[in-house]
């Protein structure tokens, strides 16, 4: 997903036997970063891919793209996500569930970098 100032909130997965597995962590970074080291036949996706796409095509040659209708996420995609890990035993507790930030808000990083008595 685009993430603002020339970065992308991204992840990569890999898909076997019908099971996913995240081969590399949740980041915020240039898109470059994400694409080093991956297979060319990798397939991305989401807004990023979108606003990036010349980027990702010069970093990795063979790049394939989802078409640009499934880069928004949807609620149905998550609820089938729950049915997966549901019919696989891994059901979790809906109150458990938290969100992840990978970077402040712009705010929150001005904040702390103004001098204490800005702060005040």
């Amino acid at each position: 997903m685009d993430a603002r100032m020339q970065e992308v909130f991204g992840a990569v997965y890999t898909f076997s036997n019908g099971r996913r597995e995240k081969t590399v962590a949740d980041c915020v970074c240039p898109v470059e970063d994400i694409v080093r080291g991956l297979r060319p036949d990798t397939v991305f996706l989401g807004d990023g891919a979108i606003l990036y796409r010349d980027r990702i095509k010069a970093a990795l040659s063979g790049a394939v793209f989802a078409p640009d209708h499934t880069a928004a996420p949807r609620a149905s995609a998550v609820a089938d996500e729950g049915c997966t890990l549901f019919n696989h035993g891994e059901a979790a507790d809906a109150d458990a569930v938290v969100p992840v930030y990978l970077r402040l808000s712009q705010p929150e990083e001005l904040r702390k970098r103004a001098p204490e008595e800005v702060r005040a």
